[in-house]
């Protein structure tokens, strides 16, 4: 082993791949490599990977960034192929994808205390196995919930979101294989909460990509408030077909939302029933043009009346398209 993988301040190996500093490799020396890359570069307080070698034995690739998803990945898939300790320090990868790959982020609008949805995503299909990237975001106005894998991520072994530094989520993940999926550019769904104050409007971007990701281009997205109850959600291209999402959150107290596509120009019809068929609140009549949309309902009928606990039905028609889903309301 080379003099470098020695830790000079306890004069002990610090093994390649070897986080925890037991002497063996597991999945959890992967995992303590992602840990270390969302909090930061540093190692999880009070735990077993939190060891004068944690720094020096995770950076298994071997790159100027520092720890990043992809030195995760290696240690997992040297766990998975049987390797010994220490792992042998492997080059960073190049990326698998030309340069001129840009990453898009969605515009959007919403009200206080709604849940807002920003989608990252590639302006064409990629080869991802592993990625890290930074998201900004104005927390005047927006409170970090959650990320939620999509296409070209989903069923990926690990994949999070974690806060280090107030109006910046830090995102990651990685997998073994690449995903199948090769129909989509998704990569991740990104949460949000609108604060009960919120007021004005601010972007949203992202910076510090990596392993997959290093040489791609970014373009920000943006969020505004909105008195409305219908809004247009931005996106990079026009839908292919029609749609008719579950409510989100579901089951809901207070507000939910509903969302729904069109390919082409059209009137559309939203209406919501009660359990027994009665016709209690016309959420969506009008016209469109095409785009994806959310349509806001409060729990009220079309008098302004709270409505009880129960199953509810929404029905969306257009001249092309019709379909039906159900949802919970609880008080």
């Amino acid at each position: 082993m080379s003099d470098d993988y020695f830790d000079i301040n306890c004069g002990v190996p610090c093994n390649l791949g070897d986080v925890n500093d037991d002497d063996s490799l597991i999945p959890g020396d992967a995992f303590c490599a992602f840990q270390i890359y969302l909090q930061g570069g540093t190692p999880p307080a009070g735990t077993a990977f939190d060891n004068e070698c944690a720094l020096i034995a995770a950076d298994i690739n071997c790159t100027p960034d520092g720890i990043t998803p992809g030195d995760a990945l290696y240690i997992f898939q040297g766990y998975l192929n049987g390797k010994t300790l220490p792992l042998d320090c492997k080059p960073a990868a190049l990326p698998k994808e030309p340069e001129d790959l840009t990453i898009h982020i969605n515009s959007i609008e919403g009200r206080p205390g709604d849940e807002v949805v920003f989608t990252v995503e590639l302006d064409r299909t990629g080869n991802i196995q592993a990625f890290g990237l930074d998201l900004g975001y104005p927390t005047e106005l927006l409170t970090f919930v959650d990320i939620i894998p999509r296409g070209l991520t989903k069923g990926w072994d690990m994949i999070k979101g974690y806060i280090n530094v107030d109006g910046v989520v830090t995102i990651g993940g990685f997998n073994p294989t690449v995903n199948e999926n090769m129909n989509t550019n998704k990569l991740v769904d990104v949460i949000f909460s609108v604060n009960n104050d919120a007021n004005g409007n601010g972007d949203v971007w992202v910076f510090n990509l990596t392993d997959d990701l290093s040489q791609a281009n970014s373009r920000s997205g943006h969020f505004g408030t909105s008195d409305e109850d219908i809004r247009l959600l931005g996106g990079l291209e026009v839908p292919s077909t029609y749609s008719l999402e579950q409510n989100y959150p579901n089951p809901f107290n207070m507000n939910t939302e509903i969302m729904y596509q069109l390919p082409e120009a059209g009137f559309v019809n939203i209406t919501i029933y009660n359990s027994v068929g009665h016709q209690i609140r016309t959420l969506v009549n009008q016209h469109h043009s095409a785009g994806k949309y959310a349509a806001r309902w409060d729990g009220k009928n079309d008098n302004g009346i709270n409505l009880p606990s129960g199953v509810y039905i929404y029905h969306m028609k257009s001249k092309k398209f019709s379909m039906s889903k159900k949802m919970l309301l609880i008080k």
